[in-house]
């Protein structure tokens, strides 16, 4: 039993940055053909379906769930109509104080880190005081070497220091939030509000919890695991009514995951946690350490 993870889908990517950058997204036609070559291969079911069977320790033959994690308005506006296209089920993973409410939302960290890059003046940024090189800004391809540095190790360094590198990027790109706002509120980093994950609902699709604020859990104490994880958990209670919930966790890797943040997720009430670790799921498979790929590996093993 495979579980099939996506992010966001779009028409194109929104500027050369973005392109550079490796977003993890999927152009609307890929999207297309990648699902129908899913399911012809595969018998697509509902996370809830796998979930159920691994309960009852039993095996669902060819069966593959698809998931998409962050609440990207992407994947309700040009994902949704693939997906009803071929009748597919999928569950939505979604940051619950991210979701906009009433116009206004807290924009995902990385997005705001890149728009900030898009739109600074500045060809110069020193961040050695955190242990990075002095780097030039000049080209994107330059701001696309910075970027892609600073995501892999900004997701494990300490909460701390990082408020002080948030700050000092905030400092030294010197981009007003006057500009910030505007450039977020294209569609490419847009997220889905409550009204879109009632339809969603409506649809017969399911909601997920990604946490809160989508930080490493491995990196956070006892107190923050509770506000993410079980906050989450009472936040899709209390908006949607939702009884039966999983879990994915934000980044998906072992180094990401700690067995606090295991424990949490069991004792939140979650009936599932979903892991970016590859492989098949199997009626001997740990509910809280499910196995999820995107769709290349899927490829490289299935196709």
């Amino acid at each position: 039993m495979i579980i099939v993870n996506y992010h966001n889908v779009l028409p194109e990517a929104p500027n050369r940055l973005y392109q550079l950058l490796g977003r993890e997204w999927v152009a609307q036609d890929e999207f297309d053909r990648q699902i129908a070559a899913l399911r012809e291969r595969f018998k697509i079911v509902p996370l809830a379906a796998i979930v159920d069977a691994i309960r009852r320790g039993e095996q669902i033959p060819r069966a593959c769930a698809i998931t998409f994690d962050d609440g990207n308005f992407g994947a309700y506006k040009y994902g949704l109509p693939v997906l009803e296209k071929y009748r597919i089920p999928a569950t939505f993973f979604v940051i619950t104080q991210h979701v906009r409410e009433n116009g206004r939302y807290a924009p995902y960290y990385c997005d705001r880190i890149e728009a900030m890059l898009q739109l600074t003046t500045q060809t110069r940024l020193d961040l050695s005081d955190f242990g990075y090189d002095v780097m030039s800004l000049s080209r994107d391809e330059e701001k696309t070497a910075f970027f892609k540095e600073f995501r892999r190790r900004i997701k494990v360094t300490p909460v701390n220091e990082k408020k002080q590198i948030d700050l000092c990027l905030e400092q030294q790109l010197g981009v007003p939030e006057e500009k910030l706002a505007p450039f977020l509120e294209h569609e490419a980093y847009r997220l889905m509000g409550w009204d879109e994950l009632v339809e969603l609902r409506r649809r017969g699709h399911e909601i997920g919890s990604h946490t809160r604020t989508h930080p490493s859990l491995s990196q956070i104490d006892a107190s923050a695991l509770e506000l993410e994880i079980c906050g989450s958990y009472r936040d899709l209670k209390e908006k949607l009514g939702l009884q039966e919930i999983s879990f994915a966790y934000p980044f998906g890797k072992p180094k990401h995951i700690s067995d606090a943040a295991i424990a949490m997720v069991q004792a939140a009430g979650y009936n599932s946690g979903l892991t970016m670790k590859e492989g098949e799921n199997t009626p001997a498979t740990n509910l809280y350490k499910l196995r999820r790929m995107d769709f290349r590996s899927i490829k490289q093993l299935y196709f």
